[in-house]
């Protein structure tokens, strides 16, 4: 374990997680497959299920250590002991991924990939297109953006920009 933009455990064992930058749109992250037939596959709502951040912290600590792989072997089964070994190291994230494809993965990433696949993650798929405007729930919206806040993934100014927006202030 330790090392950084991989894949440390599960399904996709081996892979590595690259950062893709676009100059238009989103950014993405992308899983490259290990093996012989291996691929990409982007790691977005389409193909991720549900994830868990299991360490984003920057010390090391046997209590935590405990209480990630006991919340991870409930959640993610094997996965769980792994993240539960997983030391938590300044400047790196470990989340367990459960794929839409049934595979679960834990990976190990940094700060800017974090960022980008927690926005990602968070992203709604494309709705079909209307001629009337659908209502949005305000207050799921701005739980919505709390959470990329707690996440690391929007910052506060970038919050309260957003709540004043939806509550039309």
């Amino acid at each position: 374990m330790g090392t950084k933009n991989t894949v440390t455990a599960g399904g996709y064992k081996g892979g590595r997680i690259e950062l893709k930058v676009k100059l238009i749109g989103s950014n993405e992250v992308i899983l490259i497959k290990p093996g012989m037939l291996s691929g990409k596959l982007t790691l977005d709502n389409k193909t991720i299920a549900s994830y868990e951040v299991v360490d984003a912290e920057s010390q090391t600590s046997a209590t935590s250590a405990v209480a990630r792989g006991a919340v991870g072997v409930a959640l993610f089964g094997p996965i769980g002991i792994a993240a539960a070994l997983s030391a938590k190291k300044k400047g790196l994230h470990t989340i367990a991924l459960q794929f839409k494809d049934g595979k679960s993965s834990l990976i190990e990433v940094d700060k800017d990939i974090y960022k980008t696949l927690v926005n990602n993650l968070f992203q709604a798929n494309p709705a079909p297109v209307s001629d009337t405007p659908q209502p949005i729930n305000t207050a799921d919206e701005i739980a919505k953006f709390k959470t990329l806040l707690d996440a690391g993934a929007i910052t506060q100014d970038e919050y309260e920009a957003k709540k004043k927006q939806l509550l039309g202030l």
